[in-house]
């Protein structure tokens, strides 16, 4: 069993979350990248363009709410700017739980390990996630709740915008090939 220290447990505390919520994680930090830099900022399969973010925003209510009747939601970020937009476009229409994180807005990791664990934590107790990008937070949470937790990764919703993530894995691949091909050349020589 997964104890929190202390401080982890005030944190929970104040949340004051419900027994059933269901968690939005917003990975963009280090995954989200846009028409002018995509070619040179792809370093992983599971990446996001920042108009697929921004459609996830407007589109999100609608699609938790085909599929649950939750409407508790707890947000969880890595990026201050996202957690407030998507924190204003769902206030209205669910009841929001966020943690009180302290960003650094100038490090490329903006949250705390601290508040990263709190959202942890929070995000492997919901029934429900729906993640940017997926990836090792959301799929550990899952590995450490005592209970199955349905995962939704919004690049893999099938819409027009899945075709990005077609071009993102290709060009990821094709960067590989390149760099292994490169890699041996200068081995060999």
């Amino acid at each position: 069993k997964i104890a929190p220290n202390y401080k982890i447990k005030k944190k929970l505390k104040k949340l004051n979350l419900p027994n059933e919520y269901i968690a939005i994680h917003i990975r963009s930090t280090d995954r989200s990248i846009n028409l002018k830099n995509f070619l040179t900022k792809i370093q992983f399969q599971e990446m996001i363009f920042e108009f697929q973010i921004e459609d996830m925003i407007k589109k999100l209510p609608d699609f938790i709410n085909q599929i649950t009747k939750i409407k508790n939601v707890f947000i969880s970020s890595d990026d201050k700017q996202f957690k407030y937009k998507f924190l204003k476009k769902l206030e209205n229409k669910f009841k929001v739980f966020s943690l009180n994180a302290h960003y650094k807005t100038k490090n490329f990791r903006q949250t705390s390990g601290e508040d990263f664990l709190t959202e942890l934590l929070c995000l492997s107790r919901s029934k429900i996630i729906i993640s940017t990008v997926g990836g090792a937070v959301p799929n550990s949470a899952s590995l450490i709740s005592r209970k199955k937790i349905k995962i939704y990764k919004w690049t893999n919703i099938a819409n027009l915008k899945f075709f990005f993530k077609v071009i993102i894995v290709v060009i990821f691949y094709v960067k590989r090939i390149k760099s292994l091909i490169f890699n041996k050349k200068f081995i060999l020589n």
